[in-house]
């Protein structure tokens, strides 16, 4: 809600609700995309350039993002809620690809992150 609009669309427009946000290793801001709509059934996150004047997708809109709620870095680590699939998942920061390793489900609306 605050700093320069984001502009674009994520997934050819199905997502258009942004939620959690953090920067990439390389100053890219990383935007979470709520819900697909009218379907209501995966979310998404996307990649804004460094400096915030466009947005294209990044993590391919899935059922186990679906309520994308918080994003957070750590180093080259991308942790993503996902409240309605009920998941934390890990991706590559820099590449958007799949932590297969790594994988919390079963969680009752997981929302937030916090960094130890």
């Amino acid at each position: 809600s605050a700093g320069a609009a984001i502009n674009g669309a994520i997934g050819g427009g199905a997502f258009f609700q942004f939620s959690g946000l953090d920067f990439a290793p390389n100053g890219d801001l990383l935007v979470g995309a709520f819900q697909d709509f009218p379907a209501g059934t995966s979310g998404a996150v996307a990649r804004s350039n460094t400096a915030i004047t466009s947005i294209s997708d990044f993590i391919p809109g899935a059922s186990s993002l679906n309520g994308v709620g918080n994003l957070l870095v750590v180093g080259n680590d991308l942790y993503v809620t996902a409240g309605f699939a009920g998941t934390v998942s890990r991706y590559n920061a820099t590449t958007g690809a799949l932590d297969n390793t790594f994988s919390i489900a079963g969680l009752v609306f997981p929302a937030s992150l916090r960094r130890c």
